[in-house]
């Protein structure tokens, strides 16, 4: 069923973006994009020595999407349609609207991710190793539906900025009245800015230097502000985090740490470091190092550190390109270590 709806909503944007080219004679400022992105993977992971009984090996396609994106009122107006097959399920990623007011001033609704965090703000299209660290989830880095004013930040002009107000709950959904929408039933609003500067032209939010050049570097700010929890109580939440990118004849380097003010947080302190250089325009060998620093259902603190290295092979730049990484995760308090190795193919047309 959600297939089916998925398919009736793709044909109907394509009739509307076609018509509405018929219709203006094709005029050269109604375009129509379409793009694509499969990631096919295999992992194996494993609880303590390897070959035990908890390991779990298997392949699978984490992605597989659809994005149909246009503009029109030369240019001024653009949408993003997305959705993902991947992972056995169907879901929206992505539908909103953006309209340039100004150059420096853009209104932008709909279904996006929140401004919050450079790594999550980067597509998973374009991230150096398989995936993004243990703190995208952690500190609750998500699309949401909103509403926002921006400068079209994404594109790292000189001063960039983005603040929004947001239904806080993410793009989960919920079981209204015996229907399942995407709507919480409860008012939980989330308030979320985010300013940066950008030194030298540097693209910030695609992790590998591939593009090199002289010293370029991106440092910004973010931060939720939530008036209540998920159960609807009114107990305020502040999460802010801070990152920088620094890239130089194909030396790449992301750092950022964040902080979870609320009382109730189950993750207080994080922290990601990441390098990595290209070789020849193709080869990247990237080592990445994770901290989180929370609590446990005993009230103890535990503290999680993840290792990672892995190899990403640029075939076609990010449009081709083979992924391996392994990392190492060690607990406070534990014994025993988990190891995760991935490798992914990922094809973007």
């Amino acid at each position: 069923m959600k297939l089916k709806l998925t398919l009736l909503w793709i044909s109907i944007l394509l009739l509307a973006s076609h018509e509405a080219m018929a219709s203006a004679g094709k005029a050269a400022d109604e375009k129509l994009k379409i793009q694509g992105r499969l990631q096919a993977r295999y992992s194996y992971e494993t609880e303590g020595a390897f070959g035990g009984d908890d390991d779990e090996s298997a392949f699978s396609i984490p992605r597989a999407r659809l994005k149909l994106s246009g503009q029109t009122l030369k240019g001024d107006l653009t949408w993003v349609f997305q959705v993902d097959f991947g992972k056995g399920d169907t879901t929206l990623k992505d539908l909103v609207v953006n309209y340039r007011i100004l150059p420096w001033l853009h209104l932008r609704a709909g279904q996006w991710k929140r401004p919050f965090s450079r790594e999550h703000l980067t597509s998973s299209g374009k991230l150096a190793l398989v995936d993004r660290a243990r703190t995208d989830k952690a500190f609750f880095c998500d699309r949401d539906i909103g509403i926002a004013v921006q400068n079209d930040f994404m594109k790292s002009p000189v001063f960039e900025y983005s603040f929004g107000l947001f239904n806080g709950s993410g793009v989960k959904s919920f079981v209204v009245d015996d229907k399942r929408t995407n709507i919480p039933d409860f008012f939980d609003p989330a308030l979320v800015g985010r300013i940066g500067y950008n030194y030298g032209g540097i693209k910030g939010y695609s992790q590998a230097d591939l593009e090199g050049g002289g010293l370029r570097a991106s440092l910004a700010a973010s931060s939720i502000y939530r008036l209540s929890d998920d159960d609807g109580e009114q107990t305020s939440k502040t999460l802010v985090e801070i990152d920088s990118m620094i890239k130089y004849r194909g030396f790449s380097m992301l750092a950022a740490v964040f902080k979870n003010f609320s009382d109730n947080a189950d993750t207080k302190n994080g922290l990601t470091a990441q390098a990595g250089f290209v070789v020849a325009n193709r080869y990247q060998p990237v080592v990445r190092y994770s901290l989180l620093d929370g609590i446990k259902d005993d009230g103890e603190s535990s503290t999680t550190q993840i290792v990672s290295t892995g190899l990403s092979v640029y075939l076609m730049g990010h449009k081709l390109k083979l992924q391996t990484d392994a990392g190492v995760e060690i607990q406070s308090g534990s014994s025993n270590q988990d190891y995760l190795i991935r490798t992914q193919l990922q094809f973007v047309f």
